[in-house]
């Protein structure tokens, strides 16, 4: 699975570069680029844009198949606990569904 976060935390340490720096040359907010960095949450189309652009060519390079395969996994995530709550509820209330 492809992580957003390791990435750009070795941009942004490479240029030793703090958050407030690096969310700054993004155009984003440091709070935004803190949850992307420890993948609390994903970019919209347009903070992907200038992500991948950020990064074209360095070592941390981010592509738009980078987003999709952590948007990808997200999803996946987000229905497995969903199908584990139904059960749960399911087996507190006795019923089979």
């Amino acid at each position: 699975m492809t992580k957003i976060g390791p990435k750009l935390h070795r941009w942004r340490t490479a240029r030793k570069l703090s958050q407030a720096e690096a969310a700054h040359e993004a155009g984003i907010a440091q709070s935004a680029w803190c949850d992307y960095e420890n993948d609390r949450s994903l970019p919209k189309a347009d903070a992907i844009l200038r992500l991948i652009a950020l990064t074209e060519g360095t070592e941390a390079e981010l592509t738009l198949s980078d987003f999709a395969t952590a948007a990808a996994a997200r999803a996946r995530r987000t229905r497995t606990r969903a199908r584990q709550r139904v059960t749960s509820a399911r087996a507190r209330t006795g019923t089979d569904g």
